[in-house]
């Protein structure tokens, strides 16, 4: 048993546990009835599918701006900021 483990009480343990739990310090979640304590994985399908998604706004934003970047170099488009007397 875990508690054996850890040298403390089934119930001292759940107690710890269920304040981890709380305090998002660990993702799982109790059994009480078995005492069983359940990892909760997080979403990797959904957490990469985000990651993939960022990625091509990135690389949309950076597309664009390198097309309008050699626009402007090939039209010879300046512009110079005006001179106070």
């Amino acid at each position: 048993m875990m508690a054996n483990a850890f040298k403390t009480t089934v119930v001292g343990i759940e107690k710890e546990l269920e304040a981890l739990i709380t305090d998002n310090q660990i993702q799982a979640r109790i059994d009480s009835h078995n005492k069983i304590l359940y990892a909760r994985h997080a979403d990797q399908r959904n957490a990469t599918f985000q990651r993939v998604l960022e990625t091509g706004r990135e690389f949309d934003r950076d597309v664009r701006s390198m097309l309008l970047r050699s626009n402007l170099i090939k039209h010879d488009f300046n512009i110079r900021a005006s001179r106070k007397l």
